[in-house]
């Protein structure tokens, strides 16, 4: 029931469905979390909140038939709610983020590497020969180590660092900012899945198409969920990867490690100057880990 509740007070399952302001979903989360019945949240609704936030409550939890019907038909294709409080949803992230953490994840796949170590593996989709290089070797890396590679699944660097952690027998955990269901159905990915080595997740519904303020809101999952994040390929002051990177450093949410080169893109420079680390060989990715490590150094262990 709670899984429920969650489904249909935050997400975009149900089409023409009213949004539901963060400050609300903060407001009846205490009573979501306690069990309460969808009586006692509308009625707390109509009490506290008032014209014009209940109207979303009321419109939201009026189809919650239309919520569980959805959920059905995701599991059916191979798609898994979780929440916070279930077994597999990724400690990391409620460790990491608090209340900030996605209070349901869409997931398919290989759930048991959402509990996994991991490292992330970002950077630009238009990367050069030397930054896809790079992210293999590092894929690799983490591949023998036995850790998951953490993505965003989108071109470039994620989808090299992807392809080269499979290839090498490793697993991945692609974090999905859009297309998650088309994903799961792609030729490319049923032997990973079928093999137990991919696990395909996402805050945003399954079927949502790529807008930037998924991408944007993406990122934090990946830096926040891996024992250290690499950053392949940057631009100077702008992009995902940027933003994702610095605000990783200003959270303290993991070690960012950033490939040095003599020829790699002024933003890796300016990542280094801003806080993040210098990561000259894949070979060194764990000593790196190990020497940049966070302060809530309980994760590591």
């Amino acid at each position: 029931m709670k899984t429920l509740l969650i489904a249909a007070l935050t997400s975009h399952l149900v089409a023409d469905a009213p949004p539901l302001s963060a400050k609300v979903w903060r407001a009846l989360e205490p009573l979501v979390e306690a069990g309460e019945p969808v009586e006692a949240l509308l009625e707390y609704a109509n009490t506290h909140l008032g014209e014009p936030e209940d109207g979303p409550v009321s419109v939201r939890l009026g189809n919650a038939t239309a919520y569980a019907d959805a959920l059905e038909v995701l599991a059916e294709q191979g798609v898994t709610a979780l929440i916070r409080s279930d077994a597999d949803y990724p400690i990391r992230l409620v460790d990491r983020l608090g209340p900030k953490a996605p209070p349901l994840l869409f997931a398919g796949g290989s759930l048991s590497l959402l509990r996994g170590d991991g490292v992330g593996i970002v950077g630009s989709r238009d990367v050069d020969e030397g930054g896809s290089d790079f992210a293999a070797q590092v894929a690799r890396t983490v591949a023998a180590r036995g850790a998951s590679v953490i993505s965003g699944g989108a071109r470039g660097v994620d989808s090299v660092a992807m392809r080269a952690a499979l290839e090498a027998g490793g697993s991945v955990v692609a974090y999905m900012a859009d297309s998650m269901g088309k994903g799961l159905r792609s030729p490319t990915m049923r032997d990973a899945l079928e093999e137990g080595r991919l696990c395909l997740t996402s805050p945003f519904s399954p079927s949502a198409g790529f807008s930037v303020g998924n991408a944007m809101g993406r990122n934090k999952l990946i830096y926040a969920h891996g024992l250290a994040t690499v950053v392949v390929a940057s631009a100077e002051g702008e992009g995902g990867t940027w933003a994702g990177a610095i605000e990783a450093v200003q959270l303290g949410l993991t070690p960012v490690l950033v490939r040095e080169a003599d020829e790699v893109p002024p933003g890796n420079r300016a990542l280094l100057r801003k806080g993040c680390h210098g990561l000259r060989e894949a070979e060194d990715l764990w000593a790196a880990i190990e020497r940049h490590r966070p302060e809530q150094a309980s994760l590591f262990e």
